[in-house]
C-alpha cells in the first residue's frame, strides 16, 4: 500500500478510537446514573451475586423516579425513560459490579445516543456496527486503555483509559 495512504488510514483509525473512548465513558456514566436510581429505590433489594437482581425478568417502576421503568434480564437491567424513551441497558459483572462493556452494548447505546443528542448520523454511523467496536476495543486494548475481563465477554477501562481525555 502507498505509504501516504497508510498514514492517512492510521490517522483516521486513531481519531475513530479516540471518539470511541469518549463514547465508552459516556456509556459508563449512564450506567452510574442508572445504578443511583436503582440504589435509591427502597423496593429493590440487592442480590449478593448480581447487584440488584432479585428476580430475572422482573418488571417495575422505580418508586422514587416515576418516569423510569426497569426490566431485569439475566445479569443485567434495562431502564427506560417513559417521557424521552431513553434506554440504559447493561449487564452487571459476576459480582454485581458496573463499568463493564462489550461491542454489543456499545452499539445499542450509540444507536440511541445518536437520536437522543441529535448527533449527525453520518459522522457517527460507523459506531453502530459491532465490527467497528470490535476493532476499536482491540486497538484500545493494545494501547492499554481497556482490558478484557478474564473468562468473560466484557471489557473495563484501565486506570490509563480513565485518565485519557
Amino acid at each position: 500500500m502507498n505509504p501516504n495512504i497508510e498514514r492517512i488510514v492510521r490517522k483516521m483509525n486513531e481519531k475513530r478510537d479516540n471518539v470511541g473512548l469518549i463514547l465508552i465513558k459516556r456509556f459508563l456514566h449512564r450506567q452510574e446514573f442508572a445504578l443511583k436510581l436503582l440504589k435509591n429505590d427502597p423496593k429493590i433489594k440487592e442480590h449478593p451475586k448480581f447487584g440488584f437482581l432479585h428476580a430475572c425478568e422482573y418488571i417495575g417502576k422505580i418508586s422514587n423516579k416515576k418516569e423510569w421503568g426497569h426490566f431485569f434480564h439475566g445479569r443485567g437491567v434495562r431502564l427506560t425513560n417513559k417521557k424521552t424513551k431513553e434506554v440504559i441497558d447493561f449487564d452487571f459483572g459476576r459480582n454485581g459490579e458496573i463499568g463493564l462493556f462489550d461491542a454489543g452494548w456499545l452499539c445499542n447505546y450509540i444507536r440511541y445516543d445518536i437520536k437522543r443528542l441529535a448527533l449527525h448520523p453520518n459522522k457517527y454511523l460507523d459506531f453502530v456496527f459491532i465490527g467497528t467496536w470490535n476493532s476499536i476495543l482491540n486497538n484500545l486494548e493494545n494501547q492499554g486503555l481497556v482490558k478484557k475481563i478474564k473468562d468473560d465477554i466484557f471489557y473495563v477501562l484501565t486506570k490509563k483509559g480513565r485518565q485519557e481525555n
